[in-house]
Parts: structure tokens; sequence; C-alpha cells
């Protein structure tokens, strides 16, 4: 059941980080945003390079009503529902009518992913013996990977079917598989 969990929560911990890394810059260039701009997009993703600067504040705050959970879980709950309520506003959001906006939303959605990262991880490392952990973080990688071909390779097929706004709904989602 573990295994089964942490893959889940591998699996949402992908799926932001190539919509927002590789996906977005494909639905940019289908709106034929300039290639320099959508060059500027893949700075967002510098926030899981450094998520070394809010991991102190993950390991050491609690949030109020969902400390029920653990403090691990609460962050894990919180983010993937800033993760997804994100996703839904840039789904509704044009590139072409306002571009800032669709980039601040997307920063968001790297910044609560690099959150999410932080709280999996220690969630991860303090759920097992170290005994178990390399078939945990065989089974996050699992659920990771996964998101990789979801979000990226299906969300394409699906964006050419359904278009762009009902894939990053669809992704929103299926950030609740976590």
């Amino acid at each position: 059941m573990k295994n089964l969990s942490i893959g889940a929560l591998g699996f949402s911990s992908g799926l932001p980080y190539i919509l927002i890394f590789s996906t977005l810059g494909v639905w940019l260039a289908d709106v034929n945003i300039d290639l320099s701009l959508i060059g500027f997009f893949a700075w967002i993703v510098l926030t899981y390079s450094l998520k070394f600067l809010w991991a102190p504040l993950v390991d050491n705050l609690s949030i109020p009503l969902l400390d029920k959970f653990g403090k691990r879980k609460s962050w894990i709950l919180l983010t993937q529902l800033f993760i997804a309520f994100c996703l839904i506003l840039l789904s509704l959001t044009s590139p072409l009518n306002s571009i800032k906006w669709f980039a601040f939303i997307a920063f968001l959605v790297a910044l609560f992913g690099s959150v999410q990262d932080i709280a999996i991880d220690a969630f991860r490392i303090e759920l097992a013996e170290i005994s178990q952990q390399g078939n945990l973080a065989a089974s996050y990688q699992l659920g990771y990977r996964i998101a990789i071909l979801i979000s990226s390779s299906f969300a394409l097929i699906f964006a050419s079917d359904y278009g762009w706004s009902a894939t990053y709904q669809l992704m929103a989602l299926l950030m609740f598989i976590g």
C-alpha cells in the first residue's frame, strides 16, 4: 500500500514539472508566441532548482486547519490544491491576450510544484525504514515517469483534438491522483 501511495505522489510530482517545463512551450509555439519569449518561460522552472531556499519553511511550518493530517500531508494537500487551481486558471487564460498573467500563473504552478516535491520527499523518507527506501524511491520514480508520459505525449495528443484549455483542465483533475 505504501508503494502505491508513493507512486501516486510521484505522479502528482511529475505532472506539473513537465506541464510547465515542456508542454507549455508547445502550447505557446502553437499560438505563435515568439521563440525568445518561450525561452524566457524556461526560467520559471528554476523554482525547482531553488527549492532548498524554501525547504526550511516546509520543514518547520504547520498549515493551520490542515495540521490534523500531519505536517507533510498537509503541505502535500495544500500544494496539490494550489497546483490544480493554477492549472485551471492557466487553462482559462489566453497567452495571446495576457502573457504576463499567463507567465505569473505558470510561475505559481512551478513554485507550488517545487514545494510539493519537498513535502513528498520528506514524507517518503519519514514513511518507512531505511530498508524500504529503495522500493519507495522506485515507486515514486515509476509514478513520476508515468506522469511524464501523460503530461507530455498524451497531453499533446489530447490538445490536438480538444484544445489547450481542455488539456490543462484534464491535467488539473489528474493532480488528485496523488
